[in-house]
C-alpha cells in the first residue's frame, strides 16, 4: 500500500490507529512499512497535524488566536 500517495486525512487516521494499536514510536512503525519519516511528516504537516511523542499519535495543530479571529471575521464580513 502506498501511504505517501494518501489523502493526509485518511492517511493521519490510519497511521494513528497503527501507532495505538501495534507500534510503541513512530520510527518502529516506519522501519516496518518501510516509510521515509521525515516525508511522512512534511506530508502531515501541511495538512495541519504534528505527531506528539508523548501520546504517539498525529494531533491537530492548534490555530493561534489572531488566526482565529481573522477566520470569524472573514465568516462573519461575508454576511454583510
Amino acid at each position: 500500500m502506498d501511504y505517501l500517495k494518501m489523502d493526509a486525512f485518511i492517511l493521519v487516521g490510519i497511521i494513528n490507529t497503527k501507532l495505538r494499536n501495534n507500534y510503541s514510536s513512530l520510527d518502529q512503525l516506519c522501519d516496518d512499512l518501510g516509510l521515509n519519516k521525515e516525508v511522512l511528516c512534511v506530508k502531515l504537516n501541511k495538512a495541519n497535524f504534528v505527531y506528539d511523542v508523548k501520546t504517539n499519535q498525529f494531533k491537530w495543530k492548534r490555530m493561534s488566536k489572531i488566526i482565529l479571529l481573522i477566520i470569524f471575521i472573514k465568516t462573519w464580513w461575508k454576511q454583510y
